[in-house]
């Protein structure tokens, strides 16, 4: 998931003229409060991955109302072993599990009303207005960027290195964008920066939040 900056330090970014929200804990609904007073800033992708998708649907409906065109929301499918032993959605198949998740949170969305009969999800409700606002996935396996290339509005990477992107990645997505006749959507990378010159203590600092 990209970096965050926590709620408390949104007002420090606009002043110091950071035009992209964070996203983190707490921080979804109260960029939309800054988003509406600052015409500076333009939300950048907000990573969601356990809400089903007709309630994170509307809140996002709800956010675009305040501050029109300035949200990117992107969703993800998080980790089975979450998903499953915590939240007790089945997961099998997670990438198709997004498949439908996006179509979902498009037909809702960029249509106003959804009417989804799938394998994971079924749906029938209608939204107060449409907001057409861009929807990209997250992705890590070359599969994933592909479908981001099919369906998405972009790509966010998860600390993938800069050659894998450009020789796997990238590839990918823009396979996934011919075979379905669509443009090739950008791909958002997350790249962590630690500023020191102490390699051995960037690593072991490190290395506890990207290891599994």
């Amino acid at each position: 998931m990209p970096a965050c900056f926590r709620a408390g330090r949104f007002g420090e970014e606009t002043q110091s003229g950071s035009n992209n929200g964070g996203n983190g804990e707490g921080s979804f609904h109260h960029r939309s409060r800054h988003g509406r007073t600052d015409e500076h800033i333009e939300a950048r992708p907000c990573l969601l991955n356990e809400e089903v998708a007709p309630t994170i649907g509307r809140k996002t409906d709800s956010i675009d109302a305040l501050a029109p065109g300035r949200l990117r929301l992107g969703v993800g499918t998080s980790h089975r072993h979450l998903m499953e032993n915590v939240y007790g959605l089945s997961m099998p198949s997670p990438l198709a599990y997004l498949r439908e998740y996006v179509q979902v949170m498009r037909q809702g969305l960029w249509e106003g009303r959804v009417d989804h009969q799938g394998t994971f999800f079924k749906v029938a409700t209608s939204f107060p207005r449409q907001a057409q606002i861009p929807l990209l996935i997250s992705a890590l396996g070359e599969k994933a960027f592909r479908l981001a290339g099919e369906i998405a509005d972009g790509a966010i990477s998860w600390v993938c290195p800069v050659p894998y992107l450009l020789n796997t990645a990238l590839p990918a997505l823009r396979a996934g964008a011919q075979a379905q006749h669509r443009p090739v959507p950008p791909l958002v990378a997350h790249i962590p920066v630690a500023m020191s010159t102490d390699e051995a203590a960037v690593q072991a600092a490190v290395k506890p939040h990207i290891s599994f």
